[in-house]
């Protein structure tokens, strides 16, 4: 792990979680959770906040190597107020570039360049492909973030030289800056469907608008 990567690149990883085997019971109890979802267009409910109440989930934000790699990098003081799973079936839409700042302090508006808050955890649940901006978190010459949605549809010609690909295996995970664009993709192999975790990462004292909240969902990383 590499601090130094962060700062730069905006992401650092891939990371092994302590105990790998987790993910073998966190699949199980996705897969139970999104029986019920009928829509890839709309995220599943089911699969939002669920930190609050099933343990397997709390095992994970709770894991040795996941905390130590949170401390380094973004310090003490952190709480989680979100986790949501994605699950990609062959039948699922490609995933977008996009960011993951969803907002800043309440209603406040996005400071997108601000690096002292909001951040991303992401984890392989299976075999993963994912791929980011390098240095997208940071002002970059040709890409004007102020001008682009979360969503993005094409990439700026001059920032494609600036894609990074990774592939990660189930249980292992990465860290980065929730304004950095990045995609993501479970990989498709010989058993779909594809799986992987996002948790999102505010400082203590950010205010999450009501929209947002989910009662009895901030949990303090420690």
């Amino acid at each position: 792990m590499s601090k130094n990567q962060l700062e730069q690149n905006g992401l650092t990883g891939p990371l092994d979680l302590a105990d790998r085997s987790v993910t073998a019971a966190l699949c199980e109890v996705v897969l139970r959770l999104n029986e019920s979802k009928k829509d890839d267009r709309h995220v599943n409910p089911e699969l939002v906040d669920r930190h609050r109440d099933l343990t397997v989930i709390g095992e994970v934000f709770a894991d040795a190597n996941l905390r130590s790699a949170t401390t380094t990098c973004f310090g003490t003081g952190l709480m989680l107020w979100r986790s949501n799973f994605i699950v990609k079936d062959m039948d699922s839409r490609e995933a977008s570039w996009q960011h993951s700042r969803l907002f800043e302090d309440a209603d406040a508006p996005l400071d997108i360049y601000n690096t002292d808050n909001h951040f991303t955890v992401l984890l392989a649940v299976t075999a993963m492909g994912f791929a980011y901006i390098s240095g997208s978190h940071l002002p970059m010459e040709g890409l004007d973030r102020m001008q682009l949605g979360r969503h993005v549809v094409e990439l700026p010609h001059r920032v494609r030289d600036r894609v990074r690909e990774m592939e990660f295996e189930p249980g292992q995970f990465a860290l980065f800056h929730s304004s950095l664009l990045h995609r993501n993709q479970p990989i498709l192999r010989a058993d779909p469907p594809g799986i992987l975790m996002a948790g999102r990462l505010v400082r203590a004292g950010t205010k999450i608008p009501e929209r947002f909240s989910s009662p009895g969902a901030l949990l303090a990383l420690e």
